[in-house]
């Protein structure tokens, strides 16, 4: 009995908790009552319940003393009806509440309406006639201004987009002009229009500025130009525009435009009226849109100077205080609102730059509501949130589609987006994600528009190339839970690797080189987010090391040894990781995926050693080459790749000057070679390995100074490759490097065994290139 005691003590708790909670609320919309009946209705019945709970309350209370919880009582339990009843008037106090919530909305939506539908009307005709050509203002014409904001004294840069809106609008003789200023949120486009409108504050009669991010902001946007220009009784204007007299020209500002549709009933007409949009959606080009300002951030210079002209100055030397300005400006893309942020935060503490810079060192430090930089209850008098709030609320409310496609762009670079890389519905992953093949096209275009609207997106224009700032980037990345994570970075992985060029039959790229200089900084993108704590699969492991492996070998083409190295080292670290997981993992791999891993183990050792070569680190190469062998040789099968690495170990020994360890190697490569000729009958292959075992054999009796043995050795590499150029239906070289082989040949050794066989295979070349003429 007392433990239901105690629950029925509880209950009536939590109404009284209720009850506090929501009265205030409920009491402060008693006026509201003749708005509607219905409003009128729900709080009468709120009222009875409360009665009638408060009554029910106190006699449980008396029959049910507080201080007998503990001890044997009279509970009101045994009385099913009164604990029936009680429950009922619970549930109805609750649903009177909600109701009341309902219809308080729908009451206000109305009243607001009958407030604003007339005067709206009104108001659009006036600022429509303020520009009724008739006569110039006189001086003491009533001017009105009604801006939000105060100039912005660190308003810096964008010179050319306001000489650009200076040619469009000053001064107006094309009629009513509406212009668009396009950007991603904190990059300056309500300070732009701000400071246009002071710029140019003598050039307009009227100014008028409105909130248009809903249709209620509108709405009360224009009851305060009512109120302004004279149209309601409490009007707090200087006087009324006579505007049948006096010709006006007026600018109204439309801040922060979400959709076209909210503006669609407050249009104003007029003559020489202009207007100015500022919005994030990119698409907002088209009529009755004259022209679109697209903003940028700034660059690295003007980030640079942003800072250093409104930083609190220390004793710290120039090169170093601009070099900490650099610093800052890459990690937050030079976003205008983020530079603005920080100014701030470093004025209020006094903090020198440099101090700051390790604070603002990635884009962590921008986005993360709990960072040093977010501990601002406000970043300015501009802008009432910062970076960490900027695009939290339009990411969460991306559908699935959609944001599978927006975590796919947050893994490539954000400066450069090739159209035709979004457009790859080859991808097995990528179709998954968005179905068959036609469906899929409807869906991306569907969600890249949404991108674009809420301009997490920009570009697309005749470049074709799209852009993401890297804070938003950052920003979509902070959403995600590890498993969406390391499903996004799969997604991009596997589009970016269909999209970078294959080796050709002979192991190169180089016809290739301008597609893969199109897709490497994504590469380089994916090897910068990748995280070995995130819960990858084993074929995202592989997949990243091969793409990472042949965008080396495409830099290493083009002789870019110092870039290479990161990716091949990453390679190395993925592939190493992969591996083990593969080998360890319960119940056991499949053994063809852990011979990929094996195969590419011994690649990227084979690559890695190439670039020590390069720079003279021949110690290092030979172990990575000897590792390399190592590694492939677990396969026990034998493949060209085996006998190329082999031979680069043989390359190693000659530069360290270990000419005897080189011929033992090169004498196991000719057996090899045999071996591999009589598995598979390649008699292009095979010649030209051994071609390329006689041109060493050659450098290693030099090295020895056994002339003789090296003069044999590059007859023979002459030779082998006469017949690789013959196979090729080279003849005109095989005939050449042949004829060089037979005069070594007659030279050194006269009437040979060896010279009849140089001149049995002269005679076949002269044979095919007499029958090749004949035909």
């Amino acid at each position: 009995m007392a433990v239901q005691h105690q629950k029925d003590l509880e209950s009536i708790a939590q109404i009284l908790e209720f009850v506090s909670k929501h009265m205030p609320r409920i009491t402060s919309l008693i006026d509201l009552v003749v708005v509607s009946d219905r409003i009128q209705k729900a709080l009468c019945g709120l009222y009875r319940d409360l009665i009638q709970f408060f009554f029910q309350a106190i006699m449980y209370l008396k029959r049910n003393p507080i201080r007998n919880v503990f001890k044997i009582t009279w509970p009101c339990s045994r009385k099913p009806k009164f604990k029936d009843q009680f429950a009922s008037v619970s549930k109805s106090i609750r649903e009177h509440t909600e109701w009341i919530d309902v219809e308080v909305s729908v009451g206000l939506h109305i009243k607001t309406h009958e407030l604003t539908v007339h005067g709206r009307d009104e108001i659009l005709s006036r600022i429509s006639l303020l520009a009724s050509p008739q006569t110039l203002p006189s001086p003491a014409a009533v001017q009105h201004r009604m801006i939000p904001y105060v100039a912005n004294p660190q308003f810096f840069s964008r010179t050319a987009e306001l000489s650009r809106l200076s040619s469009l609008l000053i001064p107006n003789q094309a009629g009513l002009l509406i212009i668009s200023i396009i950007g991603e949120g904190g990059i300056g486009k309500t300070q732009l229009a701000l400071q246009f409108a002071y710029k140019h504050f003598a050039d307009y009669t009227a100014i008028f500025w409105a909130r248009a991010d809903s249709t209620l902001s509108l709405a009360q946007s224009y009851e305060n130009i009512a109120l302004e220009i004279g149209l309601t009784q409490s009007s707090r204007g200087s006087g009324s525009l006579d505007i049948t007299r006096e010709h006006h020209s007026w600018l109204l500002v439309f801040d922060n435009v979400k959709s076209m549709d909210h503006l669609e009933n407050y249009w104003p007409a007029g003559s020489h009226g202009s207007i100015i949009l500022t919005t994030r959606d990119q698409r907002l080009t088209q009529p009755p849109i004259s022209n679109a300002l697209r903003l940028r951030c700034f660059s690295e210079e003007e980030g640079i100077q942003f800072i250093l002209e409104h930083f609190p100055s220390r004793p710290e030397s120039s090169a170093d205080r601009t070099e900490h300005a650099r610093e800052i400006c890459k990690s937050c893309g030079g976003l205008p609102l983020a530079l603005s942020q920080v100014i701030r935060y470093a004025s209020a503490l006094h903090m020198p730059i440099g101090e700051v810079r390790t604070i603002c060192s990635s884009p962590a430090s921008f986005l993360d509501p709990n960072s040093e930089l977010s501990t601002l209850n406000r970043t300015d008098f501009y802008h009432p949130v910062g970076t960490s709030a900027l695009w939290r609320q339009t990411i969460q409310s991306l559908g699935p589609a959609c944001s599978t496609l927006a975590r796919f762009l947050a893994h490539l670079n954000p400066d450069a987006i090739p159209g035709d890389l979004l457009g790859i519905k080859s991808s097995p992953r990528f179709q998954a994600q968005f179905g068959p093949a036609v469906a899929y096209v409807q869906d991306f275009k569907a969600n890249l528009l949404q991108l674009l609207s809420h301009s997490l997106l920009s570009g697309g224009t005749a470049t074709h190339d799209y852009k993401m700032h890297r804070l938003i980037q950052a920003a979509i990345l902070r959403e995600l839970t590890p498993e969406q994570t390391a499903d996004a970075f799969a997604l991009a992985l596997e589009i970016i690797n269909a999209a970078f060029p294959e080796y050709d039959d002979n192991d190169r790229l180089v016809d290739s080189w301008q597609r893969c200089t199109e897709i490497l900084p994504h590469v380089v993108r994916l090897s910068d987010i990748f995280s070995s704590s995130s819960p990858y699969t084993l074929h995202t492991y592989l997949q990243l090391g091969q793409l990472l492996e042949r965008a080396a070998y495409y830099l290493i083409e083009r002789s870019s040894w110092g870039d290479c190295g990161p990716l091949l080292e990453l390679a190395s670290t993925v592939t190493q990781a992969g591996l083990q997981k593969a080998q360890s993992r319960v119940p056991p791999t499949d053994a063809g995926l852990i011979r990929e891993f094996i195969k590419l183990v011994s690649d990227i050792e084979n690559t890695l050693a190439k670039t020590k070569m390069q720079s003279g680190n021949f110690d290092q190469a030979l172990q990575l080459y000897l590792s390399a062998v190592t590694t492939r040789s677990t396969l026990n099968e034998l493949d060209n790749e085996l006998i190329y690495i082999r031979r680069n170990v043989v390359y190693a020994y000659l530069c360290l000057g270990r000419p005897q360890e080189a011929i033992v190697m090169l004498a196991e490569l000719g057996d090899l070679a045999d071996q591999q000729f009589a598995a598979d009958r390649n008699l292009l292959v095979y010649r030209n390995n051994h071609a390329n075992t006689q041109g060493l054999l050659c450098f290693a009796h030099l090295i020895l100074g056994q002339f003789g043995e090296a003069r044999a050795a590059a007859e023979n590499c002459y030779q082998a490759l006469s017949e690789i150029r013959k196979c090729q239906n080279d003849l005109d070289e095989a005939e050449t490097l042949i004829l060089k082989a037979l005069d070594m040949r007659t030279t050194a050794d006269g009437s040979s065994a060896e010279t009849a066989v140089t001149l049995h295979a002269y005679a076949t070349v002269l044979k095919e290139k007499g029958a090749e003429e004949a035909q």
